[in-house]
């Protein structure tokens, strides 16, 4: 450096020779340093936000009587000031005497100005002084919440090689910004200034996760965990521990039953659900939900049909994920018969099953190769208003296939509640199972289902695609669709399909002649 070294002060009688000094590099510099503490994405260390040639931007303007603004280069005032605070910051740092937090500065600075005297202390004379300066502008009210501040202190540090120190800036923004209820704000700035060469660390993941937990700001602590992680932080024990105090003080045990379940350490599940009683927590539906779906999973369902009986006890009804947690563990465990009766006793008592519910009965009879319940089971849900998705459809066409039984009288049944379910895409995958004629034959029942439904839309996507295989219409089939057509004002469908339809005959003649 010109005259201070990175982690010490020079001696109190060079500071007369060296102002001038300093001054004049100051100035020499000042464009430089502007690009060079330049931040990324529109942030700008020694820019204002509004843009080049604002009142507070390098150079500074000035306003003459008459209104008119002119822009003035750096005036030797203005240097004077930095250089002066530079002056009064490094002689509190003498002999490594810490007295700046006391200091008084015989100067008002403004945010820029600050800006400046904080990324020059950092080249000239050191980190540590830099992070004092920190420390001593933040405690006062128009500086403690300037983020530009902190990142340009940050990635100075940063440039010079001295991340430790850039840590502590980064601690000291996240302090400052959780008083007025921004910390998510200087979360996501910590990570932002990876992109200028901040190392995260674990350490600074677990400063993070204790000061949001500690404010029970959870969501946040979940957040900075997932952010932080997938950019490569591991977790350590502490960062589970604190996760772990944090759900107990928020009384969201559920979370951590539901995670002894998955890993089937139903022991220490049934544990914590003991514990909530004894700390007088009451547990929900879903606290009873996730432990019969622990157990069931394991195949322990007398203790599952026990927590669902104690769920009546305490009041609250057991409702369709409780349902589907104990059916489908029963089916896994080819315990078919008493899924369908306990299906049915639900269904006695009000229960409204789902498509999750009915897609796993499905699912079994067809691995059971019991299409026909399989079958019935599928009307069933429709009847009741229940929308199919693709697995079980899926399902369906996955076990007639297998057993070569995907005849024309089901296939018709599955694309025709396809179509009405605005499905196009299924119903088709359905009749592509078909051979060309079978196709052929099913697409023309369909084409005149869906016209007498008036569904012409569905009906004339069929018809051309049946075109395409077959150019002879049947001719019931195109009566059928033109009288749809007709009587739903349809009429530009109509034109289309009949000129298509003559074009087709035309080409039809012109070979056989």
């Amino acid at each position: 450096m010109a005259f201070l070294t990175r982690t010490r002060l020079i001696n109190p009688p060079l500071f007369p020779l060296c102002i001038e000094a300093w001054r004049k590099r100051f100035v020499d510099t000042r464009r430089f340093s502007q690009n060079r503490f330049a931040c990324p994405a529109g942030i700008g260390f020694l820019q204002h936000p509004v843009g080049e040639g604002s009142e507070n931007d390098w150079p500074y303007s000035k306003q003459d009587e008459g209104g008119s603004k002119k822009i003035a280069s750096f005036s030797e005032t203005a240097s004077e000031t930095v250089v002066r605070v530079c002056d009064s910051i490094s002689r509190c740092y003498e002999g490594g005497d810490r007295r700046l937090l006391s200091l008084q500065i015989d100067a008002d600075l403004n945010h820029e100005q600050a800006v400046t005297v904080s990324a020059l202390l950092v080249e000239s004379a050191g980190p540590v002084v830099a992070l004092g300066f920190l420390e001593w502008a933040i405690r006062r009210a128009e500086f403690r919440h300037f983020m530009r501040l902190y990142i340009t202190t940050a990635s100075s540090l940063i440039d010079s090689g001295v991340w430790e120190k850039a840590h502590d800036v980064m601690r000291l923004m996240l302090m400052s910004f959780l008083e007025i209820g921004k910390l998510k704000e200087a979360i996501d700035m910590v990570i932002e200034m990876t992109t200028r060469g901040l190392p995260l660390t674990i350490h600074l993941l677990n400063f993070i996760l204790r000061i949001a937990v500690d404010f029970r700001l959870i969501d946040l602590a979940e957040y900075a965990f997932v952010e932080m992680t997938e950019r490569g932080v591991s977790a350590d024990i502490c960062s589970f521990k604190t996760l772990i105090i944090a759900y107990c003080k928020n009384g969201t045990y559920t979370a951590m039953i539901g995670g002894y379940c998955k890993e089937n350490k139903l022991n220490r599940a049934e544990m914590l659900f003991s514990r909530m009683q004894e700390q007088e927590l009451v547990p929900n539906a879903n606290t009873y939900t996730t432990l019969i779906h622990g157990h069931c999973k394991v195949g322990n369902f007398t203790r599952a049909y026990e927590l669902m009986d104690r769920m009546a006890t305490e009041g609250l009804a057991p409702n369709i994920f409780t349902y589907n947690a104990i059916i489908n563990g029963l089916c896994k465990r080819g315990r078919l018969q008493e899924a369908h009766e306990l299906l049915q006793m639900g269904l006695k008592h009000g229960l409204q099953a789902d498509q999750v519910t009915y897609t796993i009965l499905i699912n079994e009879n067809c691995r059971r190769a019991d299409l026909g319940r399989a079958l019935l089971l599928f009307n069933d849900m429709l009847k009741i208003g229940c929308k199919p998705d693709i697995h079980t459809y899926t399902t369906l066409i996955a076990a007639y296939s297998k057993q070569r039984k995907m005849k024309e009288f089901t296939s018709v049944t599955v694309a025709y509640e396809c179509f009405k379910k605005e499905e196009s895409v299924i119903a088709m995958a359905v009749l592509d199972r078909l051979e060309k004629k079978a196709w052929a034959r099913t697409a023309n029942i369909l084409v005149r289902k869906l016209s007498n439904d008036n569904d012409v839309d569905s009906a004339a996507l069929l018809f051309h695609k049946l075109l395409d295989m077959e150019p002879n219409a049947n001719r019931i089939t195109l009566t059928g669709f033109m009288t749809a057509c007709y009587g739903s004002n349809k009429y530009s469908v109509a034109s289309d399909l009949s000129s298509r339809v003559e074009k087709l005959l035309n080409q039809t003649v012109e070979v056989v002649i």
